[in-house]
C-alpha cells in the first residue's frame, strides 16, 4: 500500500521519516561501494529535524573483512558546524559478514539539530557510500562536490572524546544510517 503526503501529518519529507524504517537525515544517494581504510575515523552529517527516538545505528557492509569490527556512534555539531562531543558510543559490530547490514541496537533520542554518525574499523571492509544532494557543510575543497561527510587518521579503539581535530571534509561516506523508533 502507498503512503500518500495526506497521511504523513505535517507533509514535509525532510521533517518526518516513517517509523521502523533507516533515515539519513539528508537528502542522499547510492554511490560505488568503496573499500575503507583501517585506522580512519570517518563520520556522515545526519540531520534530525525534531524529538526523535532510534533504535539502531546500521552500515552496509558489501564485502567482509574476515575477524574485523568496527565501532559506531554519534558526535554533537556545534551552531558552527564543527564536530565537538561524543553523543554515543555503541561499541564495535562485526565487518566480516558480505552483503549484509551491520547493525547495533540501542535506543537514542536526539533532539532537532545537527549530528555526525561515525565509524572507526581495524579492517578494510568494502561498505555502501552515500554522496549528498544537499549538504549544511557546503562544499569540499575542489569547489564541485557537496561534502557530505569527513576523515581522520585515528587508531583503532573507542571513538574518541571530542572527535579528533584536522578532519578533512569528504564528498562521499558510508552509509550510516540510524532506525526510527518514535516521535515522543
Amino acid at each position: 500500500m502507498p503512503i500518500y503526503l495526506e497521511t504523513i501529518p505535517d507533509k514535509n519529507l525532510y521533517e518526518r521519516g516513517l517509523v521502523g524504517q533507516y533515515w539519513t537525515g539528508i537528502p542522499v544517494r547510492a554511490t560505488a561501494n568503496t573499500a575503507v581504510a583501517a585506522n580512519v575515523l570517518r563520520g556522515r552529517v545526519i540531520f534530525v529535524p525534531q524529538t526523535m527516538t532510534f533504535d539502531t545505528i546500521a552500515v552496509y557492509v558489501a564485502t567482509g573483512h574476515a575477524e574485523k569490527n568496527a565501532y559506531l556512534g554519534v558526535y554533537n555539531l556545534d551552531n558552527n558546524l564543527a564536530i565537538t562531543t561524543l553523543v554515543k558510543d555503541y561499541g564495535t559490530v562485526s565487518v566480516a559478514s558480505s552483503t549484509t547490514l551491520a547493525v547495533i541496537t540501542a535506543d537514542l533520542q536526539l533532539s532537532r539539530g545537527y549530528y555526525l554518525a561515525a565509524l572507526l574499523t581495524d579492517g578494510t571492509p568494502t561498505l555502501g557510500f552515500v554522496s549528498a544532494a544537499f549538504s549544511p557543510l557546503g562544499f569540499e575543497t575542489s569547489g564541485y562536490w557537496q561534502s557530505t561527510g569527513c576523515t581522520v587518521n585515528q587508531a583503532y579503539g573507542a571513538l574518541p572524546d571530542p572527535f579528533t581535530a584536522g578532519y578533512t571534509l569528504e564528498r562521499d561516506e558510508p552509509a550510516l544510517m540510524l532506525k526510527i523508533k518514535s516521535y515522543p
